[in-house]
């Protein structure tokens, strides 16, 4: 009757129209479509359009298509072209499509001596 499930199975779901207000912890993916204010830290968040996060964001993993008011620190980060962003994040990787809006600053984790530059291409020939 109970099945037993990975923590990186885990999905949780805060719908349109419920909002949360405090901390929360998830061990697996997490997807926003209502609101939550307070502090998130999970493997996998999704924010989904008409999502809206009031607080700091801890994940492996963050897409955000809503709107996020806070720090945001993900290893990856993935902001759609719906999605609002007031707030600094800090990241791995980060995709940012035309049309997001990013009111804050970028800051790549690793330090730039750690990072290996690209060829210009007048060096490759």
């Amino acid at each position: 009757m109970f099945s037993k499930k990975k923590p990186d199975s885990l999905f949780s779901f805060i719908a349109e129209g419920m909002q949360v207000t405090g901390n929360i912890q998830c061990a697996g993916e997490l997807q926003v479509d209502g609101q939550v204010d307070g502090t998130i830290q999970a493997a996998r968040l999704v924010v989904g359009e008409g999502g809206k996060i009031n607080g700091e964001i801890n994940a492996s993993t963050v897409l955000i298509k809503g709107m996020v008011e806070g720090t945001i620190n993900a290893e990856q980060v993935t902001i759609e072209k719906s999605a609002k962003v007031r707030g600094d994040v800090i990241h791995d990787t980060l995709s940012m499509e035309a049309g997001a809006i990013v009111e804050g600053s970028l800051t790549h984790k690793h330090q730039v001596a750690s990072v290996t530059p690209l060829k210009e291409k007048s060096q490759e020939a």
